[in-house]
């Protein structure tokens, strides 16, 4: 799809504010209220954006433990086999095809380490060669960043994160409910949900509110399809020499204003941070590594990069009931 520098502006203004009143984008980007209606539309229609919730997984006490990994010599439909194992498991959030260093990436969540083990051991049985080059990192913190890219000036807020928090808080079955269903229908009103879990619109606009208020529901974001834009998404593996929370707030000011720069996340494990791109041509990527290694080399080993070819299996909550094919 292509699109204009409305669309851009609009979607600028409010992709990481996704239920934000449309008088505040407008407020924003100068535009009608019915043009922004109109151009939000259009593009969710198109499949360029699709509204979620930002669920902070974290805070009720579940760690995401992201694995790349290589097979070995397998038959296709071993292989296939594989995929639909983890498409399968409910502790299995996001798997992701690529080329490059590793073949798959796939997000699990866990309240234990030992149950993540449990579970890599257990695929490991089944399927022999499977991890034939793996390297394992626990997520930190995520930064998500508007695509600055498809906007001319800034609009809106510059980012938004989720992840480790120091205090945890507890939610009960309702609360794991609302948030399965409002994962698997992100733009679906108090009401609706309301119905679709059996319970008053009251009700539910009451423990929504709760949820962010304690942090769970971090905010409603829209999600960018770059296919849908015709560009091209990759995702950089950064080892750092050393860990220090000086070296991640530098290099989350830098992506966060890198036009090309859509995400940030720091890890602990084999690398340390990871850094999605999105660009129009496969060569640029080249100058934007050369960007990271002229302004932090002296604190940067290496980065591998990953070129992704799609999603094959999203989820926004654990054990949602409906994910996302892209």
């Amino acid at each position: 799809m292509r699109y204009n520098s409305k669309d851009g502006a609009i979607l600028a203004s409010a992709e990481l504010r996704a239920r934000e009143p449309i008088s505040v984008l407008r407020h924003d980007t100068h535009f009608r209220e019915h043009s922004i209606r109109y151009s939000l539309r259009r593009l969710s229609q198109r499949g360029v954006i699709t509204q979620i919730p930002v669920i902070n997984l974290q805070r009720i006490g579940i760690t995401i433990v992201n694995v790349f990994f290589s097979v070995g010599a397998q038959k296709p439909n071993t292989q296939e086999a594989l995929v639909r194992a983890f498409s399968d498991a409910d502790q299995i959030v996001w798997i992701g095809e690529f080329g490059g260093e590793y073949q798959y990436g796939i997000a699990l969540c866990s309240r234990r380490i030992g149950e993540s083990l449990d579970f890599i051991s257990e695929l490991s049985k089944r399927f022999t060669n499977v991890f034939f080059e793996k390297a394992i990192s626990y997520q930190y913190s995520v930064w998500l960043f508007p695509h600055k890219y498809l906007a001319t000036k800034p609009v809106g807020p510059k980012h938004l994160r989720v992840g480790y928090t120091k205090d945890t808080v507890a939610i009960d079955e309702v609360d794991d409910r609302i948030l399965r269903a409002l994962a698997s229908n992100g733009d679906i009103s108090f009401r609706q949900l309301a119905q679709k879990i059996g319970m008053p619109a009251s009700s539910v606009d009451m423990r929504l509110r709760r949820l962010q208020e304690r942090k769970v529901i971090e905010g409603y974001v829209h999600a960018v399809n770059p296919a849908a834009l015709g560009v091209q998404a990759f995702k950089l593996l950064v080892y750092a020499k050393g860990m220090n929370h000086e070296l991640s707030a530098a290099l989350m000011r830098y992506c966060e204003h890198h036009s090309r720069i859509v995400y940030f996340i720091e890890c602990l494990g084999t690398w340390d941070y990871e850094i999605g791109v999105e660009v129009e041509r496969a060569e640029d990527i080249t100058g934007i590594i050369q960007g990271l290694y002229e302004r932090f080399g002296s604190s940067i080993n290496s980065v591998k990069l990953l070129s992704k070819f799609r999603d094959l299996k999203i989820r926004y909550y654990f054990g949602a009931d409906v994910g996302r094919e892209a």
